[in-house]
């Protein structure tokens, strides 16, 4: 059964559900380095950097459930960082691991649905932004391209639970 604490944990449950995603995608990224960015070890490439940043009311949009009315129009801003390592013994194809995120975020009517995506349901998901850089901790060469995004979701009544 459900909680309010589960359902609205929403930062959470967006990182949990990308992940899952890029994890299933064919991202040539080892899945233990696909992570939430709070958890991620920076000595490690390459890797894929999940992090939510903003949600929010995205509209006036109001819903019944549980004898209260709640805003039901939601969005996440999401953040995506591909890195790898330009010094490193083994390949890291930079450009093949952005183009598998790029690609299979673009698909987000198939892939950000149930099972994936537990309590919401994804109206519309937009790229709203690329950046490009180099960070240099240890001497590493890490060459990082940033995906933002923004996604529109609803919460339906069904899945509110009693408080």
């Amino acid at each position: 059964m459900s909680t309010l604490a589960d359902l609205w944990n929403e930062e959470e449950n967006w990182v949990a559900s990308v992940v899952a995603v890029l994890a299933a995608g064919g991202t040539s990224v080892p899945t233990a380095n696909i992570l939430p960015a709070q958890s991620v070890s920076y000595f490690t490439t390459p890797r894929i950097e999940v992090d939510v940043e903003e949600v929010g009311q995205a509209s006036d949009q109001m819903a019944y459930a549980d004898d209260e009315w709640y805003f039901s129009h939601r969005y996440a801003s999401l953040r995506i960082d591909v890195v790898t390592n330009r010094v490193s013994e083994t390949y890291q194809d930079h450009g093949e691991i952005r183009g598998r995120v790029r690609y299979l975020m673009s698909r987000q009517a198939q892939l950000l649905t149930a099972p994936a995506v537990t309590w919401y349901q994804t109206l519309d998901v937009n790229e709203t932004g690329t950046s490009t850089g180099v960070r240099d901790p240890e001497q590493n060469r890490e060459d990082i391209t940033s995906f933002r995004y923004r996604i529109e979701y609803g919460i339906l009544p069904a899945v509110v639970p009693t408080v």
